[in-house]
C-alpha cells in the first residue's frame, strides 16, 4: 500500500512540473514566436517589451523540464526508457531548439559591433521558439495514438497546436505586462492566438475523430472473421466427427 502511494505521489509530481513547465516556459517559448512576427511602428517596442518580460526568467524555466526527467528516470525508468527511445527523435530536435533559442537570445543582443540587437540572431531565437514547442507537442500526439507515432497527422496537429497555445499564453502575458499602445497590440495578438487556436483544435479534434472511427470498424472487423473463424473451426469439427468411422473393438473383461 505504501509504495502504491508513493507511485501516485511520484506521478503527480510529474504531472504538476510538466504542467508548470508548459505553462511558463510555453510562455516564454509564445515570446520568441511574437518576437519573429513583431511588426508594424512599434515593432521595436514589440520586441523590446517581450525581452523585458522573459529576461528575468526564461532560464529558470527549464528548471521544470529538468525535474520532469528527473522524475521519470528515478521512479519510473522503463516508461523512461521506452519513451525516449520511442520519440528519441521529436525529443532531440525539441532539445536542439531550446539549445538554439538560449543561444540566439545571449548572442542578439552581442552579435554587433555598434551594441544593436542582431537581426540574425533574433530571427534565429524566433524560429527556435517555433521548433521546440512543436515537437514537443508532436512527442505528445505520438504518445496519445500509441506506438510512439510522432508524425502520424493527428501528432502534427497536436505540434502546431501546441505552438498556437505557447503564443496565445505569451499574449495573455504581454497585455499584462505592457500598458498602453503595446497592450492594445499583444491584445490583439492574444485573442488572434485565440481563435487560431480554437480552429487547430477543431482539426485536431476532426482528425482524433476519424481515427476513432477506423479503429473501432477495424476491430469491428477483426471481432466478426474472429467469430466467423470460430464458428467455422466448430462446423469442420463436426462434419469430421460425422464422416469419422466408429470402430467398435472385443471387449475384455476382467478375469
Amino acid at each position: 500500500m505504501a509504495t502504491a502511494s508513493l507511485i501516485v505521489l511520484a506521478a503527480l509530481v510529474a504531472l504538476l512540473t510538466t504542467s508548470l513547465y508548459a505553462l511558463f516556459g510555453g510562455a516564454d517559448f509564445g515570446g520568441g514566436v511574437w518576437d519573429v512576427l513583431a511588426s508594424g511602428p512599434r515593432r521595436d517596442a514589440q520586441r523590446s517589451a517581450i525581452g523585458h518580460a522573459i529576461g528575468p526568467v526564461w532560464e529558470t524555466n527549464h528548471v521544470w523540464l529538468i525535474f520532469t526527467i528527473a522524475v521519470l528516470f528515478t521512479c519510473f525508468p522503463p516508461a523512461f526508457a521506452s519513451i525516449a527511445t520511442g520519440l528519441f527523435v521529436p525529443l532531440t530536435f525539441a532539445l536542439v531548439g531550446i539549445i538554439l533559442r538560449g543561444a540566439a537570445y545571449a548572442y542578439r543582443a552581442h552579435g554587433s559591433e555598434d551594441g544593436a540587437a542582431s537581426p540574425f540572431w533574433g530571427h534565429v531565437f524566433g524560429i527556435a521558439s517555433v521548433i521546440a514547442p512543436f515537437f514537443f507537442g508532436t512527442a505528445v500526439g505520438g504518445l496519445t495514438l500509441g506506438a510512439y507515432r510522432w508524425n502520424a497527422p493527428f501528432s502534427l496537429a497536436i505540434g502546431v497546436l501546441a505552438v498556437a497555445l505557447c503564443a496565445q499564453i505569451a499574449g495573455i502575458f504581454l497585455t499584462v505586462e505592457t500598458g498602453g499602445e503595446l497592450r492594445s497590440d499583444f491584445r490583439t495578438r492574444a485573442i488572434a492566438a485565440t481563435i487560431g487556436l480554437a480552429a487547430i483544435g477543431a482539426i485536431a479534434l476532426g482528425i482524433a475523430r476519424d481515427r476513432t472511427a477506423d479503429f473501432r470498424r477495424s476491430r469491428r472487423r477483426a471481432f466478426v472473421a474472429g467469430h466467423r473463424g470460430r464458428d467455422g473451426a466448430r462446423l469442420r469439427r463436426a462434419r469430421h466427427a460425422r464422416r469419422a468411422p466408429v470402430y467398435v473393438g472385443p471387449h475384455r473383461g476382467r478375469v
